[in-house]
């Protein structure tokens, strides 16, 4: 199984794929692009975040190619805003075939009239977690849409993606394993991320809320509050799902990912270096159980874990 690392900071390069990266995946910031289309409207789901999570311009990437290209590894870019309208997706079409000239290997992408011309292009068109990939159907019509690859949704058990490649085996498939879990559904996220205001969780994780219950619903309340606090500060706090790396190489997932462009490299760094070695684990491991008692943890896993609430695949061990 292969690791997919975003990529933010090109002195970084040399130490992930020692760490074991596999692939890596960045964005790109486009001044041009803001002055066109305003400071609101996205070129990948990161735009709002400017520089931060999307350090390098449109011809950095040329030159970002060669160099991990130079390494034997391949280089994809997120194109993944939730729509564009016509103008937009015109702009977002000229920039397929500049990716295209650089040698780019893909586009991550949430926009199915897209595959065509990423892959006219001679690049993968990848289906983003941004079409909600949920069901057979759905891949189905992807995949004949012309998406080489899936990435499942963050919310979907590993029963449910087994389910899906056997139904339509033909694309990759790539799942989250590490980093920056979503309280809602990335598909049906209408929310901007970043600007001045952050993201929608962000607001609800760490603005100011009251929690009441009705009066003499002493327990009700007491309840209610709990639940309140712990989806507050507990669920995909970190989101982590290493216990799951066996699971997911058996049924036929062939890329994990490691979220975080916005990132501490460091961390990413840590991340990366820790699935290698879990991954290695896994390929000596001879069922699922021992795995489990083989691996590395991540962490302080009372603190990482929270039960499971902070775990991509909980079923795995919770």
């Amino acid at each position: 199984m292969k690791i997919l690392t975003p990529f933010n900071d090109i002195k970084y390069l040399d130490p992930l794929l020692e760490a074991g990266a596999d692939e890596f995946y960045m964005g790109f910031f486009s001044d041009e692009w803001k002055q066109r289309f305003g400071r609101y409207s996205d070129i990948n789901r990161l735009t709002l975040f400017k520089e931060t999570a999307n350090r390098y311009t449109l011809e950095d990437v040329g030159e970002i190619t060669r160099q991990v290209h130079a390494a034997g590894k391949p280089l994809y870019i997120t194109l993944n805003a939730p729509g564009y309208h016509s103008e937009e997706l015109s702009q977002i079409t000229e920039y397929i075939r500049t990716l295209g000239e650089y040698g780019v290997d893909g586009v991550i992408t949430g926009i199915p009239e897209l595959a065509a011309p990423i892959r006219r292009c001679g690049m993968k068109a990848i289906a983003s977690t941004m079409c909600g990939i949920q069901n057979a159907d759905l891949a189905a019509w992807y995949r004949d849409a012309g998406m080489d690859r899936i990435i499942f949704p963050r919310e979907l058990s590993t029963n449910e993606m087994y389910s899906i490649i056997q139904s339509v085996p033909e694309p990759e498939y790539e799942a989250f394993l590490m980093r920056n879990g979503c309280r809602y559904q990335d598909a049906n996220c209408l929310g901007l991320h970043g600007g001045e205001h952050g993201a929608l969780c962000y607001s609800l994780r760490f603005g100011k809320t009251v929690c009441h219950g009705r009066p003499g619903s002493g327990d009700f309340s007491a309840r209610l509050e709990q639940a309140h606090d712990t989806f507050r500060h507990a669920f995909h706090e970190f989101a982590c799902g290493q216990c799951a790396i066996y699971r997911l190489s058996q049924i036929g997932v062939g890329t994990c990912k490691i979220v975080g462009r916005l990132d501490d490299p460091d961390e990413i760094l840590r991340d990366v270096a820790l699935t290698k070695k879990n991954v290695e684990i896994a390929k000596q491991c001879r069922s699922e159980t021992e795995y489990l008692y083989s691996m590395v943890l991540t962490g302080d896993p009372v603190q990482y874990c929270r039960g499971g609430l902070s775990c991509y695949y909980p079923e795995i061990r919770w």
